[in-house]
């Protein structure tokens, strides 16, 4: 299993969609043995472990002062498909609208870069399934979503701070910031 550094910042989904994708995740988790974890759409991940959490708390606040004119950032899901990755392995792709884009411009730009490691290309997405599972069983998971999963966009009303340090079950929620 994968072990995450640092800290992230999540878009979570509103209800009912947060419902709906945490009930997904659990059957997932259950069925397959593959990690649960809260449903989000990370902004940006893996700042700086070292650093004081009142100054990331600081820091996520004003970044999500910075985001409001950006209010309502709307996230729009497709289709449920398969990766190769870890914390890739089911997911649902998010549109990278040019509000989208332009949030996770700021998310990376308002951390500096010795607290934030230069930035992977984004590809916005809320994954269903962690884990390692063979080919097989990953379409027979993105199949079942596709019939059966609520499809749509959400507008988040939050961003999320989480430390998310070691393996999924070790996350934790810190605090979270209202999206003006």
């Amino acid at each position: 299993m994968q072990e995450a550094i640092g800290y992230s910042l999540w878009f979570v989904p509103p209800r009912p969609f947060l419902g709906d994708f945490r009930s997904q995740i659990q059957r997932y988790s259950s069925k397959y043995g593959v990690p649960y974890f809260e449903p989000h759409v990370t902004l940006a991940g893996g700042i700086g472990h070292a650093l004081s959490l009142g100054l990331v708390i600081r820091e996520a606040d004003d970044l999500a002062q910075k985001l409001a004119p950006l209010n309502p950032l709307e996230l729009a899901f497709g289709p449920a498909v398969s990766g190769q990755e870890f914390h890739q392995c089911v997911f649902f792709k998010i549109a990278l609208t040019p509000s989208l884009e332009h949030a996770r411009e700021l998310a990376c730009g308002h951390f500096t870069r010795e607290w934030y490691p230069a930035p992977d290309a984004f590809a916005p997405h809320l994954s269903i399934v962690y884990g390692e599972l063979d080919f097989e069983t990953r379409v027979k998971i993105v199949q079942e979503l596709n019939r059966s999963c609520v499809k749509g966009s959400f507008i988040p009303q939050e961003i999320s701070l989480w430390r998310t340090q070691g393996t999924p079950d070790q996350w934790r929620h810190v605090e979270s910031f209202l999206l003006p």
